[in-house]
Parts: C-alpha cells; structure tokens; sequence
C-alpha cells in the first residue's frame, strides 16, 4: 500500500480563480461577441484586432497561469495530454487511466532500473509496434529519458506516481543565441497537487529511475 502522506506545494483556495469574472478581453468576447459577428467590414476588423491585443496583455496570460496552477494543485491536468491517461467527458481538468499504455509505462520503468538504456527501451516498443505519446512518430531516447530542463519524458513524469506538477520550467529569450530557451525553476516555484488516482508506478520504482537519471 503505497503512503500518500506527501509535502504539497501551493494548495490550492477551495474555488479556482475566476478567469472570466473581470477580465476585459473575455467579457468583450462573452457579451459582445453577437453584435460584433454583425458587423461587416473594417469595423468588425478592427473589434476583433481590439480583442487579440487584450488578449495577449500580461494580465489575461497572469490568469491563464492562475488558473492552470489551480487545476494542477487540486490535481487536474492543467494543460496537455498525458501518455498513459485519458480526459474524462464532462470533467473538465480530470483524468482517467489507460490500461494499455500504463502497462508500457510499467514496462519502460521496470527495463531502466534492471539497466537497459533509455535508445534500446525505445527500438524494443518500436519493435514491438507499441503506438508512441505522439500518432507518426517512433519512440525515441527523447520520448522515455527526456529533457531535464524542459521536465520531459516517460520517467520524469509525476503522474505516475500520483502527483500533478505544474510550473517546473520558465521559458525566456537568450539574446546570445536570439532564441526562446526552457530552464528549471525553483522547487519552491513549483505547484504540486495530489491525485492518487493517477497513480500507476509505486515510489520505490519510482525512486530506483529517478536516481540513474542524467542530471
């Protein structure tokens, strides 16, 4: 029986925040969507230039961001799909297990803590033809051991421990090489919620994986 007794990050208020209630862009597009559908022409060009703009201000992305930090603290999906999961119809936010790919899941943990390397995990499902995360891709290094800056791959997920965590990475612009790059935040910065459901791996594998990971 796995303990579930864990240090939660940011938990979150008892309602999510409201993302609508007062944001100008979304109450243009809620109230005035009718009127503006008919208006013809530049006018109606314009309206909706209006509302793009109010939409990328800082204060509807800050939001989004409240709102997606609050799904994951109460253990929703805040965004995304996760390989090994799928969305429940009318829940908005929950997920339900796969059993056919949390058997791969189970799979590829169990081949990299008896020491089989992350590229022949992946021929070994390519081989096999087990469907990858993505339809027309194969499986790759990339898909099991993924990134640490960008918090990637099959054996760096949470979910399968039952923990949803969100905000892990920052994107920012590096000059140098003029490119958007992905970096680690804080532990601290994190928003960690819990979602036993989710569970598919015990801590034990879970801890065995995580300790041969490249750093």
């Amino acid at each position: 029986m796995q303990s579930d007794q864990r240090t939660l990050r940011n938990a979150p208020s008892a309602e999510p925040p409201s993302i609508a209630r007062g944001d100008k862009f979304l109450n243009l597009a809620v109230e005035h969507w009718e009127s503006i559908s008919k208006v013809e022409g530049s006018q109606q060009v314009d309206l909706l230039r209006e509302m793009r703009l109010l939409k990328s201000s800082k204060n509807f992305q800050d939001r989004c961001q409240a709102g997606r930090n609050w799904a994951a603290a109460s253990g929703r999906n805040p965004c995304g799909r996760a390989y090994g999961y799928a969305p429940v119809k009318g829940s908005s936010g929950e997920l339900t297990i796969v059993e056919e790919e949390a058997a791969v899941v189970r799979r590829i943990f169990e081949a990299y803590i008896s020491g089989r390397s992350a590229g022949k995990i992946a021929a070994d499902l390519n081989r096999s033809r087990v469907r990858p995360p993505r339809r027309g891709t194969l499986w790759t290094t990339a898909t099991i051991i993924g990134s640490r800056g960008r918090a990637s791959g099959i054996l760096r997920n949470s979910r399968y421990v039952g923990l949803v965590t969100y905000n892990v990475t920052r994107q920012y612009f590096d000059p140098a090489t003029n490119r958007l790059k992905n970096e680690l935040r804080a532990p601290s910065e994190w928003t960690v919620g819990s979602a036993p459901s989710l569970r598919i791996i015990s801590d034990s594998v879970w801890e065995a994986a995580k300790s041969l990971l490249p750093r």
